[in-house]
């Protein structure tokens, strides 16, 4: 008989390698899809369909919780700017580290958890980078304190599951 417990989408952790600040504040975090195209056939009757060989990755988006020094959103910005054409050799610079290897890309980690809290299936991303971040709103009409989130979205070259 299959575990009849469901699956509680409160229970998970994600970290960013490269983005310690950002992993600490995850609000949301997607499972992304993934897809396969396909090859046609002809055939006299009816085009006959077959797998095709490209896997082809849905994005990765998080929703971060803002701290009020804005460091999560500035580390990826930084990174970002780095990776497109930054205006000076100091932004390209944030993609070094300290021993000079490449940070172009960084992996992730997503643990999804039971509902005893304890680790469950592992999700490593691999060669992640960013390639947006949405606004900020902020408005001094609220009456509560909402406090502010972004999405960063990424790309990635797949996945592996680790059960």
């Amino acid at each position: 008989m299959p575990d009849q417990n469901f699956l509680s989408p409160t229970n998970f952790a994600f970290t960013v390698d490269r983005l310690p600040q950002a992993s600490y504040f995850v609000q949301d975090v997607n499972i992304p899809g993934v897809s396969m195209g396909d090859v046609e056939q002809p055939s006299p009757f009816k085009t006959i369909y077959r797998p095709g060989d490209k896997l082809i990755y849905n994005e990765l988006t998080m929703t971060v919780r803002a701290d009020e020094n804005m460091v999560s959103f500035i580390e990826t910005y930084n990174w970002i700017v780095g990776l497109s054409f930054p205006d000076n050799f100091d932004q390209y610079a944030n993609l070094l580290d300290s021993s000079n290897n490449n940070n172009i890309y960084s992996d992730a980690t997503l643990i999804i958890k039971t509902n005893a809290k304890n680790p469950n299936i592992t999700m490593v991303f691999k060669d992640l980078y960013p390639n947006n971040i949405t606004d900020i709103q902020l408005s001094s009409q609220q009456m509560d304190i909402d406090y502010a989130t972004f999405d960063i979205t990424f790309r990635y070259n797949g996945y592996d599951i680790k059960v």
